[in-house]
């Protein structure tokens, strides 16, 4: 941990490049029992949402720093079916709770038509961006880094299938489209794994969205999920592969 902390702090000043901002879809929502949350700055973007930082104000002035991920869903006949897959999404990723894994807190609405999950902050850079500056220098990524960034993998998506309800039933999770950029390296050294589940309810937004964003992530697709199969715990196995091969070797 302290070796990719000291990596982390090392490639801040050269990674911290900021994204173009968008403004955000609105300051304040209301979330019921007297808490609301306010959205900030933009601090990432994707293929398929945009990342604001927010904070929770809660009574007696309790205050929360969060991620707040506002899914790009156009108002169209298909934004129902869309609204219904990432809520089933953000209900099944609810009951995952572990230390590589990035924690959802909430789910909802921003205005009519833009559904967007709470989850857990975590300051830092993506694996992919991680790789991409090593890249541009001509570097690999150190080998005890590598592999203790794939285990750390390993273990959320070990995690994941030992998810339960608040019941207490289980109920075992996959990825299905894990990429470089679903892995947050935190400047603390710790790294989380986020969108169980997400990715492939948000490709139903449309057709064009859906090969964009497939596009984006074929190099770690197992091939059963690129051929349409639902994703199993050996899809997550082969994309976690690929992660290594790619942190090892370099680019295919």
């Amino acid at each position: 941990m302290g070796r990719l902390r000291t990596l982390s702090i090392e490639t801040n000043a050269v990674m911290a490049r900021p994204t173009p901002l968008i403004p955000p879809p609105t300051q304040d929502i209301p979330l019921g029992e007297g808490r609301s949350l306010r959205i900030g700055a933009q601090v990432g973007r994707g293929s398929m949402a945009t990342v604001y930082r927010g904070i929770v104000e809660a009574p007696y002035s309790v205050r929360r720093v969060v991620a707040v991920k506002v899914f790009d869903v156009i108002a169209t006949d298909e934004h129902e079916a869309v609204f219904t897959a990432l809520a089933g999404a953000a209900r099944r990723s609810a009951s995952l709770r572990h230390p590589n894994v990035v924690r959802l807190e909430g789910f909802g609405m921003v205005g009519p038509a833009q559904p967007y999950a709470l989850l857990e902050l975590v300051e830092g850079r993506t694996l992919a961006r991680f790789r991409s500056h090593l890249t541009r220098r001509h570097e690999r990524v150190p080998l005890d880094v590598a592999l203790f960034i794939g285990l750390e993998i390993a273990e959320a998506l070990a995690g994941a299938r030992l998810a339960c309800t608040p019941e207490g039933m289980r109920s075992p999770l996959v990825h299905g489209e894990l990429a470089s950029c679903d892995v947050l390296l935190s400047w603390h050294g710790e790294v989380k794994v986020g969108d169980f589940g997400f990715g492939v309810a948000a490709r139903a937004a449309s057709s064009v969205r859906s090969v964009k964003a497939v596009a984006q992530r074929v190099r770690a697709l197992a091939p059963e999920v690129a051929r349409g199969q639902l994703a199993d715990a050996r899809s997550d196995v082969f994309s976690l592969g690929v992660l290594l091969h790619e942190m090892l070797v370099g680019p295919r």
